[in-house]
């Protein structure tokens, strides 16, 4: 056999054993709540919405929505906007675990498959902003307990709708959409983010990628989700709903380990070419 066949026997060996040129398997991440769900917790006990009835600890129901996440957020019909009264004639409410909303009014949980076309945008819970001339409308979650770790590819992705409400349609895409991971309460920098708009009443995937040095972050990981521009032509609302959020963690080769790969080639084409008959 040749230098070339042994060269490569000798460079695959070395990379087996110590495990480099391959890119481990991405773990996923836990986040709080990715998808999105918000549960009852009214003081004022349960209450009876389009006929079925609901309990403190339920999921909101169907055709409704939640506005005004800080903590809680009142309940209200999603088409009318008529509030949701619980037991004690107070307006019903409900609870998003994980996340604050920023402006805590312009940002929500939207719970209505009638609002959205057969096969298109999300088909249960997905966070939900309006977002006025005022500025950028935002849903955080921070400090959710899980570290940052060095050398480590981090990809976030979470799923994008564009709200088709009504026939016709009134309402307008946000003309910016962005996200960032958070290093506890501060955004993180040098992230890469994909994402084209989705198609009237659609769905697409924003996805970004952040790859930690040897030093990582060392605040706890969370990330927001981001949305402004009113459109020059908005029809009666802009708003945007985002749904089932993941992050995954693949670890990346040290470069040390690479030149000690390199260096283990090296002797093993050395000790072949020492071995030949003269």
């Amino acid at each position: 056999m040749g230098d070339r066949t042994h060269l490569w026997m000798a460079a695959s060996a070395a990379v087996a054993i110590l495990g480099v040129g391959t890119v481990a398997g991405a773990n996923p991440v836990p986040l709080t709540n990715p998808d999105f769900t918000a549960h009852i917790n009214s003081p004022g006990g349960g209450f009876n919405y389009e006929g079925p009835h609901y309990n403190v600890g339920d999921v909101i129901p169907n055709h409704s929505f939640e506005a005004g996440v800080t903590v809680d957020g009142v309940l209200a019909d999603s088409h009318t906007g008529t509030t949701i009264t619980d037991g004690s004639g107070n307006p019903a409410s409900a609870g998003l675990s994980g996340y604050i909303g920023s402006p805590a009014n312009n940002a929500g949980i939207l719970f209505d498959t009638r609002d959205f076309l057969p096969g298109q945008g999300p088909t249960g819970p997905g966070a939900f902003m309006t977002i006025t001339s005022a500025g950028p409308s935002a849903i955080y979650q921070v400090d959710q307990g899980q570290s940052y770790q060095p050398n480590t590819t981090y990809t976030f992705t979470v799923q994008v709708s564009d709200r088709s409400a009504f026939v016709p349609d009134v309402i307008s895409f946000p003309t910016n959409v962005d996200c960032s991971l958070m290093d506890h309460f501060t955004e993180i920098t040098g992230e890469v983010q994909t994402f084209s708009p989705p198609v009237d009443g659609g769905t697409s995937l924003l996805t970004l990628t952040y790859t930690t040095g040897a030093v990582a972050p060392t605040g706890n990981i969370g990330f927001v989700l981001r949305a402004s521009g009113v459109p020059s032509t908005p029809l009666a609302a802009t708003q945007i709903v985002f749904d089932n959020a993941t992050l995954d963690a693949s670890p990346v080769p040290e470069p040390a380990t690479f030149a000690v790969t390199m260096l283990g080639v090296g002797g093993g084409l050395a000790l072949r070419r020492r071995r030949r008959p003269s």
